[in-house]
């Protein structure tokens, strides 16, 4: 949603990172069984499931069992830091919350309120809150018919929707279907085939990877994840790389999204150098900075096993020269 991005497989977010794409994980299920999830599966064992795109950028998940069916639609409301999942089902579904802050490294502190529930990092001020429709006592229950889930990342729990939110007024449906309206106006899915349905999903997924704050268009909104199963080269892609910028601007602009073709555009002139080479580094952070050092994250498994998960990139530190090159050719067209 211009923010960050929640990565779901059959219904359980196996990846969330907040408040941005290169925040540390607070549900990293795709590299780690034990560093966080947020599922919601029939609780019956044996089930199909299917997961298509409502319109770029809102997942619905259906799930069919011999005593009946359930949908889930999935999106991140534009402007926050948070995501809605609408439950709509005949079955009964079993819900599981598992936030772990710092990338699964520290288990949070549950308190529960009058209408929700905030875990709480141990280490900061910052919190999630989960709200729902209906009345909340655990991080595990049973849900059946309609329910809205609504889970939200403050930095200080003071900002958060039991302090700061108590004196506003909370319209989920209201932000749900400007949400989904907003993705449904901003990129027409062509239906007439399924070349043309992939296209306009990927165009709403590049429109969604621009870090909307900055105009910064990130590579891809995960870490590690191999080039090869069980290898070792696994990299964080969550930073704004030159190159791929400059062709994500032209893709755009060729796609008639000429405002955002021309936010990335400006992002990268605001970085150029006017001592030594125009862009030093061939990445940078979402928001202009330098990227941060690599690092590996030496308690996580990695995915399918694939050693060493690793965030921060240490191609930060190469000279790139061709990368003036297909920025110049992205502002020439």
């Amino acid at each position: 949603n211009g923010m960050t991005s929640a990565l779901i497989d059959r219904g359980s977010i196996v990846w969330l990172a907040f408040p941005r794409f290169d925040s540390p994980s607070i549900f990293g299920k795709l590299l780690d069984n034990e560093a966080g999830e947020f599922s919601i599966l029939p609780r019956e064992e044996e089930y199909e499931v299917t997961q298509q795109f409502l319109v770029p950028n809102v997942l619905l998940t259906k799930f069919k069992t011999k005593e009946g069916k359930a949908d889930i639609i999935d999106l991140m409301p534009i402007g926050e830091k948070a995501i809605i999942r609408k439950i709509r089902s005949e079955i009964t579904l079993r819900i599981d919350i598992k936030p772990m802050f710092n990338y699964g490294l520290y288990r949070p502190v549950m308190e529960l309120e009058d209408n929700g529930i905030r875990f709480l990092n141990p280490l900061s001020r910052e919190c999630l809150a989960l709200m729902s429709d209906k009345s909340l006592s655990s991080s595990s229950f049973e849900t059946k018919g309609e329910t809205t889930l609504y889970l939200v990342y403050s930095s200080d729990y003071s900002y958060g929707p039991f302090h700061k939110g108590k004196r506003l007024r909370k319209d989920l449906e209201n932000s749900f279907n400007l949400t989904l309206n907003y993705w449904k106006n901003k990129v027409k899915v062509d239906d007439k085939d399924e070349i043309g349905k992939m296209k306009s999903i990927s165009l709403g997924l590049l429109l969604g990877l621009i870090y909307s704050p900055s105009g910064g268009s990130i590579a891809a909104p995960t870490t590690s994840l191999p080039e090869v199963e069980g290898g070792s080269r696994n990299w964080d892609y969550r930073y704004v790389w030159i190159r791929d910028s400059a062709m994500i601007s032209e893709a755009l602009l060729f796609s008639g999204y000429i405002v955002e073709a021309r936010r990335i555009i400006n992002f990268l002139l605001g970085l150029v150098n006017f001592t030594s080479k125009p862009l030093l580094h061939p990445l940078y952070t979402v928001d202009g900075n330098d990227p941060p050092p690599e690092m590996e994250i030496s308690w996580l498994r990695g995915y399918k096993d694939s050693k060493p998960v690793r965030v921060g990139n240490a191609a930060a530190s190469q000279v790139q020269l061709d990368i003036e090159g297909f920025l110049i050719d992205a502002i020439y067209k």
